[in-house]
């Protein structure tokens, strides 16, 4: 697809109109060049894989590349958290890093009594992943008032703190990282 070709937005159930109207866009892409490199932006891997075979029962796929959002984002934004020395945090230790390795959660703090129930450290973490993904701070939090979030923000403090000292980065700053390498 040429530069001056402008985006479309296609609406319509997903099978069979969304697939259809797909692989009509892969091929007016490649109808001046076969060959013409085609990148399709996925919502999962499954969601890729299932385009792909149902995209090739119809035309021979040559030189379309399926990639999810994170696999973009690792390639417009790894190079520049490489370059600053920072290096992955491990997927299994994500949500267990996010609050329990930090240790921010003091004998008589406000989150005592469910810092040991198995779904504080999962919704804990989510919560810090979605601030995070809306471009949120630690210092945001200080602008509103109330004990459960100063806790809060201690722990998402912390927690940033703790990534900053380990040469650490998680999903949201690599997405973060990809914004600015592409704006």
């Amino acid at each position: 697809m040429s530069s001056d070709q402008k985006h479309r937005v296609i609406v319509g159930p997903f099978r069979p109109v969304l697939e259809a109207a797909l692989a009509g866009q892969i091929c007016a892409a490649q109808s001046d060049d076969p060959g013409a490199p085609v990148l399709v932006l996925a919502g999962s891997n499954m969601l890729a894989m299932y385009l792909r075979r149902r995209l090739a029962e119809r035309n021979p796929l040559w030189n379309v590349r399926f990639l999810t959002f994170t696999k973009l984002a690792r390639k417009l934004g790894l190079a520049r958290l490489r370059s600053l020395g920072r290096r992955a945090l491990p997927g299994l230790a994500r949500g267990q890093f996010k609050v329990q390795r930090v240790g921010l959660c003091p004998a008589g703090g406000y989150f005592e009594p469910v810092a040991d129930l198995p779904g504080f450290v999962k919704t804990a973490a989510a919560s810090i992943t979605d601030l995070k993904e809306a471009g949120l701070a630690p210092e945001a939090l200080g602008k509103v008032k109330g004990a459960k979030l100063a806790a809060f923000r201690t722990i998402f403090a912390g927690y940033e703190s703790a990534l900053g000292k380990l040469g650490l980065y998680d999903d949201a700053d690599l997405m973060a990282a990809a914004a600015e390498s592409a704006a």
